[in-house]
């Protein structure tokens, strides 16, 4: 087989399976901080428990914990509080404030993580990212790990493996198939539009639309819907979420690099709030902006060591990086792989469709150092 140009390299077809794509330059820097505005119900009853508590005298133990738990909430959505005596709050405004506004998204704030509204006792410390791990890569479908498996990737409806740090895999920028019904109706409004007016898909993946991340009650809204994801990965016993289609925005010149970054930041939030790490899937050219400004914990990387690109994860996350490379790709042989000093330790070599151990195509091999 031939090495194929980098805007053209195939894409797999197993769920969720993701390459690095081609990219044109963004000279922008790093955006600014923009946080979620404070729920109106949010701000009264702080502004409420705070004057009883003064006034009255009564209930304070009551009051205390009750804003506790709502200063939690608002740390969860990223609002910085003021509740100190005479200090005002001046709640921020959301720019296209006539979009419409439905229960499973609204423009008002990131839903917090049910763990965050549920109990009163103190977040969990989150897990310890396994450093140098050894690592298996199974979107395409789950499967008993193999001897040594330190951690390991599921799709978000797979299950975490017992006894290894599971990562959730969620579709962060454009649609998952077969979940367009989450995007009809008043939810669509949230994908990109062409010049027509109709909605933008991916050429690479026929059957994801691209989400709409240009302004911010647009990503709040989207980050209200992928929020219940990152809820359902957090449920299941996930350690941690990977958040593909960072670089969407490199093949649509409509996006820009700082909506992707905002949002990035929104799931940062709640994957956090959730007791979960969370991981950048792919987009060398912005590591330093999503570990930063982001707020992310660690990086996948497919084919850094094709591109040469692996230092740009590293120099960043340190060994916090887990590395796929895929046996149809003839640049280099797996053991020049294993040789090259710039290979992270969490190193997968795996069949482009990332199948299972009962396909013929399946291949896992790790480097034995």
């Amino acid at each position: 087989m031939h090495a194929l140009p980098r805007a053209s390299v195939p894409v797999a077809t197993a769920t969720g399976m993701r390459r690095l794509k081609a990219v044109h330059p963004n000279p922008g820097g790093p955006p600014s901080r923009v946080s979620p505005p404070l729920p109106q119900h949010l701000y009264s009853g702080i502004v409420l428990s705070e004057f009883v508590a003064q006034r009255k005298g009564i209930l304070v133990d009551v009051l205390r914990l009750t804003t506790h738990r709502l200063v939690r909430f608002a740390i969860a959505t990223g609002v910085t509080l003021c509740v100190v005596a005479g200090c005002s709050v001046d709640q921020p405004t959301v720019e296209n404030n006539d979009l419409p506004v439905t229960s499973q998204a609204s423009t008002d704030s990131v839903t917090p993580p049910a763990n965050e509204t549920d109990t009163d006792s103190a977040q969990e410390p989150l897990a310890v990212f396994p450093v140098g791990g050894a690592v298996d890569y199974q979107l395409g479908g789950a499967y008993d790990l193999p001897a040594g498996t330190d951690i390991v990737v599921r799709d978000s409806w797979d299950t975490p493996a017992p006894g290894a740090f599971s990562i959730c895999y969620v579709n962060g920028f454009q649609t998952q198939p077969g979940e367009e019904e989450r995007w009809e109706g008043v939810n669509s409004d949230l994908l990109l539009r062409d010049d027509s007016g109709q909605p933008v898909i991916d050429p690479d993946w026929p059957d994801e639309f691209v989400l709409d991340t240009t302004s911010e009650s647009n990503r709040i809204r989207i980050a209200n819907i992928i929020s219940d994801d990152l809820n359902r990965c957090a449920k299941s016993g996930f350690d941690a979420v990977e958040i593909d289609n960072l670089d969407t925005y490199t093949r649509f010149e409509a996006l820009t690099r700082d909506g992707s970054v905002e949002l990035a930041r929104l799931y940062g939030e709640v994957a956090h709030a959730a007791g979960m790490l969370i991981g950048q899937k792919n987009a060398a050219e912005d590591t330093e902006l999503f570990e930063g400004h982001g707020g992310f914990d660690f990086a996948v990387t497919e084919e850094c060591l094709g591109w040469n690109e692996c230092a740009a994860y590293t120099n960043v996350y340190g060994q916090a990086v887990i590395s796929i490379e895929y046996s149809d790709d003839d640049r280099l042989t797996l053991e020049d792989m294993c040789a090259d000093s710039t290979r992270p330790e969490s190193f997968v070599y795996r069949d482009r469709n990332l199948t299972t151990p009962d396909s013929p195509e399946y291949v896992f091999e790790r480097c034995t150092d």
